[in-house]
């Protein structure tokens, strides 16, 4: 019943029969004679024998979310199911999001993948999905424990070379990852073998997996980083070699299914076939002075390779539908309005469903039929940490990223040193932040304050020009140029020269006038521009 070191003793029955009493026989050979019964076997011998076991578990009945697993016959008949939508193992988030809103995309964060960067050293927020590994009767001293599952290398991230469809870093291929550290802790990049957190596939002493004869069960934690092609396809398989001479003869496995979910929004104004782009929270839309809807419509995708499920979708506590489309389940377009309009929720607009949401309480719940409820959280608006940033180490990021640490710098800045806006200039804090981004995005690709005339002649870069504006010139906040490219007063402003066009807006629900925005879009000659609001406070 136990593992253990036992003596089992062995024994061949005179009649083949060890329940049947019969009566003496006599046995004889060259050198003896021997007289045997049912209760005196002719032969005996004794064996010492090591009895060995080995258990790991996760919850994979799915009702414990990110806490320990139960560790109970329901969770043992699920945990290694293959193509079973009602059994698909340990179902979790891919983990791209941005719990403490640094900037930095949670599967990068918490392990310092860049010295540079103060904020990857630590990603409080993050909740890893925790697997227990029990063993014992084994050598400890000499076992020998191998780990195998698709793993994504955190230390091979590339934060110089950025995936252009997501704008993050390089991210290695694999899947899943396992660590000695749950998500909130910070935790070092590199494999366990060489004094990091990170558990890589290969073989593994007891002792660094933090198992012992007094220490017999350890808690390891797995991330996912992509989502699973199909049911159950994410396996982690440990075995063990007891003795460490006699093959990895013990074994268990888990199976996982990694779920995605992605927020992709459009600008209303654009129409059905707008640019369209990945979010990671929502902005919420005011009625303009014609009271037609404006600012953004927005789609939920989930990647989920179960066929046979019925999803919810819950934002805030209200339900939006989802559709099977292809490999991911999808929602109706929707607008998202605040809580103080007038407006029903169960209305639609130009066939876009409206719902309500406050600021910084967009919870969304991904609800199976069975009740399996996995979370997301969206980001909140405004950051808490107030610190002194420098353009140099802003530079090691995308250029959209740059641009959002910065305006979230800047305001944090002035609200934390007290700072108040002067009550005669409505624009005020708008000029300040503006002012103050200037100084933090510097360098041969950000250009700022580009004033066109309307005839497409450059009137002035860096500010306001000396001289009266024309009538219908257009000014631009912020440019990224591409590399190599100059932009010089008096010359024609070249749509082809520009990365990114960016519009800063500074009051509370961050709209920009139809007039602006067509003469933007006019002067790039119909490419995209980007919209930047501020968090305000």
């Amino acid at each position: 019943m136990e593992a253990g070191v036992y003596w089992i003793e062995l024994v061949i029955d005179d009649d083949v029969n060890p329940d049947f009493d019969a009566s003496p026989q006599k046995l004889e050979c060259e050198k003896c004679t021997v007289y045997s019964n049912g209760d005196d076997p002719a032969v005996r011998d004794w064996v010492k024998v090591r009895v060995c076991a080995m258990d790991l578990d996760v919850d994979s009945d799915n009702n414990n979310d990110s806490a320990l697993p139960d560790r109970n016959e329901r969770e043992e008949e699920a945990e290694d199911v293959v193509g079973d939508d009602r059994r698909p193992g340990k179902v979790l988030l891919v983990n791209d999001v941005d719990y403490d809103e640094d900037g930095i995309v949670d599967w990068a964060d918490g392990f310092d993948l860049d010295p540079l960067i103060p904020d990857d050293d630590a990603s409080p927020n993050s909740q890893f999905v925790p697997i227990i590994l029990e063993v014992s009767g084994i050598d400890f001293a000499n076992a020998k424990v191998r780990v195998q599952y698709n793993a994504s290398d955190p230390s091979l991230i590339d934060v110089n070379t950025i995936d252009n469809s997501t704008m993050l870093p390089y991210l290695p291929p694999g899947k899943l990852r396992l660590w000695c550290k749950n998500g909130n802790e910070p935790r070092s990049k590199l494999p366990l073998s060489h004094g990091g957190d990170f558990v890589a596939p290969g073989v593994y002493s007891p002792a660094q997996l933090g198992l012992s004869p007094t220490q017999p069960v350890t808690v390891l934690f797995v991330e996912a980083v992509r989502e699973s092609n199909q049911v159950a396809d994410l396996p982690i398989l440990v075995e063990i070699d007891p003795t460490g001479t006699k093959g990895f003869v013990l074994w268990d496995q888990v199976r996982l299914t990694a779920v995605r979910i992605e927020i992709i929004g459009r600008d209303f104004a654009s129409g059905a076939d707008g640019y369209e782009r990945l979010d990671y929270g929502f902005v919420i839309s005011q009625p303009d002075v014609s009271d037609e809807w404006q600012e953004e419509v927005y789609r939920v995708r989930v990647y989920d390779p179960r066929n046979s499920i019925q999803p919810r979708l819950l934002i805030a506590g209200q339900t939006l539908p989802l559709n099977r489309l292809g490999n991911y389940f999808e929602t109706p377009p929707f607008v998202v309005i605040p809580t103080s309009a007038s407006t029903p929720v169960s209305q639609s607009f130009d066939d876009k469903l409206l719902f309500t949401l406050d600021e910084g309480m967009g919870i969304m719940e991904y609800i199976v039929d069975e009740g399996i409820a996995i979370l997301g959280q969206q980001p909140s608006w405004s950051q808490s940490l107030t610190r002194k940033i420098f353009g140099a180490i802003y530079s090691l990021y995308p250029r959209d990223i740059q641009m959002r640490k910065a305006i979230e710098t800047v305001v944090k800045d002035l609200m934390s040193s007290g700072w108040r806006p002067n009550d005669n200039d409505p624009g005020h804090f708008g000029k300040e932040v503006h002012n103050r981004v200037k100084q933090i995005l510097q360098g041969p690709n950000w250009v700022h304050d580009v004033y066109v005339k309307p005839d497409g002649t450059i009137l002035s870069i860096g500010g306001p020009p000396n001289t009266v504006i024309p009538e219908d010139s257009v000014q631009i906040d912020t440019l990224y140029l591409k590399d190599g490219y100059q932009l010089q007063v008096g010359k024609r402003f070249e749509p082809s020269m520009i990365e990114d066009l960016y519009e800063i807006k500074t009051s509370v629900q961050g709209n920009i006038s139809r007039n602006q925005r067509d003469k933007l879009v006019a002067i790039m000659n119909g490419q995209d521009i980007k919209i930047v609001r501020s968090p305000f406070l």
